[in-house]
This record gives structure tokens, sequence and C-alpha cells, in this order.
């Protein structure tokens, strides 16, 4: 009904005469429920905001949100959904009109996405949003078994470490390691992954590489002689 309603009030005002009164402006609509009005808002001065590169982009370059990073929300022209927000232990945050969001384990550029769509469904039309990670927390990887410094290897951030860069921060292999024999355990799902060395080295794209997340556990097997 709401955009049956906009479509009507356009059709019946010449489009030229609409762009020439709201020249130099940029408004943002918000969608009205059945019981309260459409509200419009106007600002000439809202900061643009870049495109968010999609996740296959971003993939090679950023690591995940992860629980305790602090997180940066602008929705342009709309001050009250424009925040600063801690990830919580669960990965959540919450948002206004949103409700409870799963972050954790995604990009930045995943969760505007899915801040936009939840938006744009009930509240407000074509908005314009940007997550980006303003303060991160520390964040390791453990490195044990078959290598030169077993060690708790730090995530940088703002950077995807991958397996083989994990066990590089650990000194490397030592001499006896069973290279076809590595396992990386998931902290968020207790997951098991059994990987190979051969394969892992052949991995060159983004979507091939096998990345590390917070409280991962690494081991490598040592040659059975």
């Amino acid at each position: 009904m709401k955009k049956i309603f906009y479509s009507i009030f356009r059709a019946s005002v010449p489009w030229l005469l609409i762009q020439a009164a709201t020249a130099g402006d940029k408004t943002v609509q918000s969608k009205a429920t059945s019981n309260s009005p459409v509200a419009v808002v106007t600002s000439n001065d809202s900061p643009s905001i870049k495109p968010q590169p999609n996740g296959a982009e971003e993939a090679g370059r950023a690591r995940k949100i992860a629980v305790n990073d602090i997180l940066s929300i602008r929705v342009v022209g709309e001050p009250d959904l424009s925040r600063e927000v801690k990830v919580d232990g669960d990965g959540r945050i919450d948002m206004l009109y949103v409700g409870s969001v799963v972050v954790a384990g995604k990009s930045p550029a995943d969760v505007a996405a899915e801040i936009r769509d939840a938006l744009d469904r009930d509240w407000i039309i074509n908005p314009q949003v940007a997550v980006d990670i303003k303060l991160y927390d520390v964040h390791y990887v453990t490195v044990m078994g078959a290598v030169n410094h077993a060690q708790q290897v730090q995530i940088l951030p703002d950077h995807r470490m991958d397996v083989l860069e994990a066990i590089g921060g650990a000194g490397d292999f030592t001499r006896d390691a069973d290279k076809q024999g590595i396992t990386l355990r998931r902290a968020s799902s207790g997951q098991v992954l059994q990987l190979k060395y051969r394969e892992l080295i052949r991995a060159t794209e983004p979507s091939q590489r096998i990345f590390v997340e917070p409280g991962d556990v690494i081991n490598v097997e040592r040659t059975i002689f």
C-alpha cells in the first residue's frame, strides 16, 4: 500500500517540476507503518558514502568481524540509526528497527547489505548504509604440533590470515612435520578440517584459500618413521 501510494503521487505531478523543486537536495523518505505518517528527511550536507565492495573483493584484503570489535554504522540522513556498537559475546549487535543482527564471521560489506535490506523492507526507501570496523579487538590463532615455535599467532587488524601464513608465524614446519596431516579446529563451531599442504599451496584465489578465525587451533602432525 505504501509503495502504491508513492507511485500515484509521482504520477499525479509532472516529474520535471518535482526535479526542479528538489534540485540540490538529497532526500531520504521513510516508509510508514499503517499507523504512522510518511516522513521526509532532507539534508544538503549528508556525508556521501562509498559503495561497499562485494564479498569476493573484500575477502582478499580484510578479516571478518569478530566478537568485541567496535563497529561504526552510518545511515545517510538518519542520525538516530547511525551509531557505534560493540559486538557482544554471541557475535551480535542490536539496531533500532532491525533488531538483533549476527555480525561475527561476516564482512562489513555483508552486514551493511543485511541492514540495508531490513530497513528497505519496512522503514526507509533506498537507504544508504555503511559499516566499518572502528576498533579491532586483539585476536589469536593457536598453532601447535610440528612447528618450530608452537604458540599463539596474532591475527592483525584489517587482514585475513590463511592457514599457511599462521604456520609461518609459528616458525614454519619442522623437519619431521607431516605436511599432509594438518588439522584446523574452528573455535566458533567445533568443526575440524583435515588439510593437506599440497592443496593449500595451490590455492591462490581468495575463494580457494582457508582463512583462520579468532580462537582457531591448527595442529601439524609429525611424520612416523
